[in-house]
């Protein structure tokens, strides 16, 4: 009786030990909070890999897949910003523990650009150096805060190791920007510069001589001026230089049954003109009328 009570029990025991006991384990929050770090570095590891394998493949034309590949590594970028600005902050063995998946992540970008720079002659040949320019900043700009945030969210004692690892990121891209500043094609206008100078100046003086056997009233000659003005001008870029002098006039004036010269001055004197009667002999003015009688 008693031993087969007890082989009831030992029955009873292995039964026990062989149904498996249920423990509930939950994930360590530190742990998650960095899974959701290493997450983002990833992803945006993987968009700039694939930007980086287009890049390689363009021989020059049509540049939408290399735009369209930064505008994907601008948009992960950006969501992964979002993600971490609502972790908490990591402890100081797994803020260390970033360092191996952020230095991966500045290599990959440093080849990128790298291998964009190679191929800048192509782009600026296709017209898109500009473009491309500002797809960068973008990039710069994202980056920029995700490595703030990054940083903020280490202990205060390793912040300054952070942001020198994150700042690798954002170095790397300025490389690209740099290289590419200024090829838009982008021409400036030159201002004009000109000079125009002109002088007139009209003098006139004369006296009018009246013919025989007239008298003529005193003569006033209202001489007739005409100018001409030349102007010289060096322009840059796109200008006109317009005179604002008058120009060079010369002036004369001739009555009918009369001749007048005129010689210069610097101020135009004011011409008078006296006529002067010749002196008319009495015997030939009588032997006239006689003469005219007899007809």
């Amino acid at each position: 009786m008693k031993f087969t009570t007890s082989l009831v029990a030992l029955g009873l025991v292995a039964q026990t030990l062989a149904t498996p006991t249920l423990v509930e384990r939950k994930a360590s929050v530190v742990r998650r909070d960095l899974d959701a770090f290493e997450s983002v570095l990833s992803a945006v590891g993987d968009s700039v890999d694939s930007f980086d394998t287009d890049v390689k493949a363009y021989s020059g034309g049509d540049t939408t897949k290399l735009l369209s590949d930064s505008s994907d590594i601008i948009t992960v970028t950006n969501k992964g910003v979002s993600t971490l600005s609502s972790q908490d902050t990591l402890s100081q063995d797994d803020a260390l523990s970033l360092t191996s998946p952020v230095q991966t992540l500045t290599k990959k970008i440093e080849t990128a650009i790298s291998d964009l720079i190679d191929k800048k002659s192509d782009i600026v040949a296709a017209g898109k150096g500009a473009t491309v320019e500002s797809s960068l900043q973008e990039q710069y700009d994202a980056a920029k805060k995700l490595s703030g945030t990054i940083t903020d969210k280490v202990p205060s004692a390793l912040s300054g190791i952070a942001a020198s690892l994150a700042a690798g990121i954002t170095d790397a891209i300025q490389k690209g920007i740099d290289a590419y500043q200024g090829t838009g094609g982008s021409t400036t206008t030159g201002g004009s510069t000109g000079t125009a100078t002109a002088t007139a100046t009209a003098t006139d003086t004369g006296s009018a001589t009246s013919a025989p056997g007239s008298t003529t009233a005193p003569v006033t000659d209202t001489p007739t001026a005409t100018a001409t003005a030349t102007a010289t001008a060096t322009a840059t870029g796109s200008g006109s230089a317009v005179p604002t002098n008058p120009g060079t006039a010369t002036s004369s004036g001739v009555l009918p049954g009369s001749s007048a010269t005129g010689t210069g001055g610097s101020v135009p004197p004011a011409f008078t003109n006296a006529a002067s009667l010749n002196t008319i002999n009495t015997a030939g003015a009588l032997a006239a009328v006689a003469a005219l009688f007899a007809l």
